[in-house]
């Protein structure tokens, strides 16, 4: 009498698959590295980009400190010219009086008159004039202020774009990051589900093979009384 053998031919996994049919968890795991390199390299990005984005707004400070004083040195220099300007003016009152007064002024005093307030004019003329230079190369300097202060303020946008565009991108590996992460854990949960499968069968085919194994020792033990009493 020939005993029953049982065999249970299983598949062989793949080199990228585990014995349930799914991916090894080592991949996997290769993967969530490889997105944790993205990410970190995503925050030092972003850093960066936060100091570019202080360093230009400490930039943008010190050019309006100096575009207030600039205003300030203006503004002192127009109330000179205004000072300058009324002077001007009082010393020409003071002439026009000083003729006024005198009842039958002579040639000679309305020509020494004319010279004096003729050089006295040209002296204030030419001090109005250095003042005003002056102003000019003040104005000169606040528009270029002004302008380094526009090209500061339109590399402060573009950091900022940059740096929301960054932060896009690392939500993004966050997102994928968690992503893997509950696949994970459901790949993990389905391979736990497959393995308990496997192994209950497993052990049906063992307890199939003990009720075989019994049933041909009860047929062995019948056959040897059957012997025994012929």
């Amino acid at each position: 009498m020939h005993e029953e053998q049982v065999t249970t031919d299983q598949p062989r996994p793949g080199p990228e698959q585990s014995a349930g049919g799914h991916p090894r968890p080592e991949l996997i795991i290769v993967d969530e590295d490889h997105q944790q390199d993205r990410l970190e390299n995503l925050r030092r990005t972003v850093d960066e980009q936060e100091a570019r984005l202080e360093q230009l707004i400490q930039r943008e400070r010190d050019q309006q400190e100096n575009i207030a004083q600039l205003q300030n040195a203006v503004s002192e220099q127009e109330k000179r010219l205004m000072a300058f300007n009324r002077d001007v003016e009082a010393l020409q009152e003071k002439l026009d009086s000083i003729r006024r007064s005198e009842a039958e002024p002579s040639t000679n005093s309305a020509k020494k008159y004319d010279l004096i307030f003729s050089r006295l004019a040209s002296e204030k003329e030419q001090e109005n004039q250095r003042n005003l230079d002056q102003l000019r190369a003040q104005t000169a300097r606040q528009q270029d202020i002004l302008d380094q202060l526009t090209v500061t303020e339109r590399e402060r946008k573009a950091t900022l774009e940059q740096l929301e565009a960054e932060e896009r991108r690392m939500y993004t590996v966050v997102a994928e990051l968690s992503e893997n992460a509950r696949q994970l854990s459901d790949k993990e949960k389905i391979q736990a589900e497959s393995w308990a499968r496997i192994e209950n069968e497993y052990k049906s085919v063992v307890d199939k093979l003990v009720a075989r194994e019994l049933e041909l020792r009860g047929n062995i033990d019948q056959l040897a009384a059957c012997l025994e009493r012929l």
